[in-house]
């Protein structure tokens, strides 16, 4: 191996670092090495995420690579779990044949808070500043897709502030955690941008309210039962998920034929997250295909029922 070299090399030199150096490569037996790599990595993995919503139409499974949790304290980037998954899977080439003193290297930051909220989970009205770290992170990560953990109790115009946070960072597509009828999953979700092609398929609006949802096509708000258009303000289903399942099921018939639409997710400030995930699993539908698709994850709304 290419390390046995550079091990035999600094032996022979007398470099500084080299044999008799505290750390001496010379020394270091590589079964001892990768039980202490393994241990650290073990260590830095074992972060306290946030619960996952239940979600029976959630099926993909999660992502790899690093996961964004969101609780109510914190955004937390944790990318010690996926590097613990691809050491066990290959250690070898996890470790890519470099030698033992150099293996700390590969170590990811341990997960720390890049932005700390307020009381249950509040954002302050000025939150861009505030976000600034989150998108310059996933700016470095260099990644379009992210997985996404958030804390079933996080209130939505926090998680949508996120999202924002992490679009200017150029994410494109979230995955987020669930858990569906074979365990932990995850939902896709859309951040809005004016040059994605699908934008020209959006054909239904879901705004979550404190009080139920309204449903809107292209050409206004539905009734309730969600067969004929409202006369008036209000929601066209309650805070029931079937109601809402229900609701779709229906709107999504009338598409029969014309390809897969695309839709629009937003909620009032207060919303739960657990209340998000719900409708992202009815407008994913329980059919292999999904009824909506892509889903975009619009900014909270300011109030009202529409």
């Amino acid at each position: 191996m290419a390390w046995r070299g550079a091990v035999l090399a600094c032996c022979g030199l007398g470099v500084a670092g080299g044999c008799g150096a505290a750390e001496d490569p010379c020394t270091l037996e590589p079964a001892r090495e990768r039980a202490r790599f393994a241990a650290r990595l073990d260590a830095l993995a074992d972060v306290e995420a946030p619960p996952v919503p239940d979600v029976p139409e959630a099926r993909a499974p999660s992502p790899s690579g690093a996961r964004w949790l969101v609780d109510r304290a914190a955004v937390r980037l944790d990318e010690a779990t996926d590097a613990r998954r691809r050491f066990q899977a290959d250690p070898e080439r996890f470790l890519a044949d470099r030698p033992p003193a150099r293996w700390g290297e590969l170590l990811p930051a341990p997960p720390r808070a890049l932005v700390a909220f307020g009381a249950g989970g509040a954002l302050p009205e000025a939150a861009g500043p505030l976000l600034v770290p989150v998108a310059t992170r996933a700016r470095s990560l260099g990644s379009e897709e992210v997985a996404l953990r958030v804390a079933p109790d996080l209130p939505f115009a926090t998680l949508a502030a996120v999202a924002f946070a992490l679009g200017e960072g150029g994410v494109r597509r979230l995955h987020v955690a669930t858990r569906g009828p074979a365990g932990e999953a995850s939902l896709p979700a859309a951040l809005p941008r004016r040059d994605d092609p699908a934008m020209a398929r959006l054909a239904v609006r879901v705004a979550l309210l404190d009080e139920g949802a309204v449903v809107e096509d292209a050409t206004g708000a539905l009734a309730p039962g969600c067969d004929e258009y409202a006369s008036a303000p209000g929601p066209t289903t309650g805070p029931e998920p079937e109601a809402l399942r229900a609701c779709l099921a229906t709107v999504r018939s009338a598409f029969e034929g014309e390809g897969t639409p695309a839709a629009v997710l937003t909620a009032t400030p207060a919303v739960p997250f657990a209340r998000v995930a719900d409708a992202l699993g009815a407008l994913r539908g329980a059919d292999e295909e999904p009824a909506f698709a892509p889903v975009f994850l619009s900014g909270a709304l300011s109030g009202g029922s529409r």
